[in-house]
């Protein structure tokens, strides 16, 4: 027991030292094992058979799939029936009752634009006449039909260089008693024409509508621009803010909300 204690760190020592030999004594068996399980692998692996590989159309067919999904502008319907973006309206009768606007069957959507007509400036010229007490000097007589107009009809003198209420008379070709053609300048807004007696000047200034409130068999004729249109049962009052040849369009007065109505002309 005594000698024990004297030595055991050199017998602790020793044992280590086995340990250390049998391991390093087993070591190359461990790696010839090792390296036999590995070749074993590596044989294994590359003698099994690889899967066959897809078709390249089938890659291709994938592709063109989602490009299709792509392909095309993509359409949002914003319009009713969906509220989100249209709630729906309710307004109060003369009777008190509380009445819910359905979209296309009441309000501005429900109208129906029957005929739309072009408005015309048409400059037309009729005759010169020499001024009174000076022969050599001439006056020259217009025809003005302007269709925005509550008067339409008007007739204009001018004299060469003169500014009237509407125009001034900038040019006359030819003889002065009987010219060939003469040259208009208009204030508001500003543009020039040219006319003969042959060939008045014509341009289309803006359009006239009619209407009809299916709902109500109510029409509105010759409607313009600015004109406002009351809707039966409706609190809300409508005012045209363009009228083009094929739509109307309105403004709500108290919200500002715009409304197109298209014009399908009947085929001729």
């Amino acid at each position: 027991m005594l000698f024990l204690k004297k030595h055991y760190e050199k017998i602790l020592l020793s044992v280590v030292l086995l340990g250390l030999a049998v391991a390093a004594a087993a070591l190359p068996l461990q790696v010839s094992h090792v390296r036999q399980f590995l070749d074993e692998t590596v044989t294994r692996e590359v003698r099994r058979d690889p899967k066959p590989f897809k078709p390249l159309d089938e890659y291709l067919k994938t592709n063109e799939m989602v490009v299709k999904q792509f392909e095309g502008s993509v359409e949002f319907n914003f319009s009713s029936p969906h509220n989100v973006f249209n709630p729906v309206t309710w307004r109060k009768a003369p009777n008190g009752r509380i009445d819910k606007i359905l979209m296309g069957t009441e309000g501005p959507t429900a109208l129906v634009v029957t005929n739309i007509d072009e408005l015309r400036l048409v400059i037309q010229f009729d005759k010169a006449e020499p001024v009174t007490g000076n022969p050599d000097q001439f006056r020259y007589f217009f025809t003005i039909i302007k269709d925005t107009d509550p008067a339409p009809r008007k007739s204009k003198t001018a004299m060469l260089g003169q500014q009237n209420d509407m125009f001034q008379l900038t040019r006359v070709e030819g003889p002065v008693g009987d010219p060939t053609a003469l040259h208009l300048e208009f204030k508001e807004p500003k543009f020039q024409v040219v006319v003969t007696k042959e060939k008045p000047f014509v341009a289309v200034i803006g359009h006239a509508a009619d209407m009809l409130y299916p709902r109500d068999s109510k029409p509105f004729q010759r409607v313009r621009r600015n004109s406002i249109l009351n809707l039966p049962r409706d609190p809300e009052k409508y005012k045209i803010v363009a009228i083009t040849k094929n739509e109307v369009v309105l403004s709500a007065e108290s919200t500002g909300k715009r409304t197109t109505i298209a014009y399908h002309p009947s085929p001729k």
